[in-house]
């Protein structure tokens, strides 16, 4: 056989199950995504309605935007962060991620009920 004629020993299309499954895992994960994604932004107008209805007029804007400058500076450097401890030991950045995910559990302990 030649290199100008094609191979037609295959024995019809390969459709392996294996890519059904990857296929079904990539869209239940970009579902779950989605969910997540969902909740924490409505967690986040939670906070914000819960916010305008308890502060003082005068304090709502400056403390967003404080809010806002601190939750865009941990959205650069935790990436970055993670992203380095992935260079050095993979487990490391989910270890991380359970650390941060407690340590805001317990700040929230500290919140005014009142």
């Amino acid at each position: 056989m030649n290199d100008s004629q094609p191979d037609r020993s295959a024995r019809g299309r390969p459709e392996p199950p294996g890519k059904s499954a990857m296929l079904s895992f990539l869209l239940g994960m970009a579902a779950a995504a989605y969910i997540v994604e969902q909740l924490v932004y409505n967690f986040v107008m939670a906070i914000t309605t819960y916010f305008q209805k308890t502060a003082d007029p005068q304090d709502i804007a400056p403390s967003l935007a404080l809010g806002f400058t601190i939750n865009h500076t941990a959205a650069v450097f935790i990436p970055a962060a993670g992203g380095m401890l992935w260079l050095w030991n993979f487990r490391l950045v989910f270890w991380g991620g359970v650390v941060l995910s407690l340590i805001a559990l317990i700040l929230t302990r500290y919140i005014p009920r009142h």
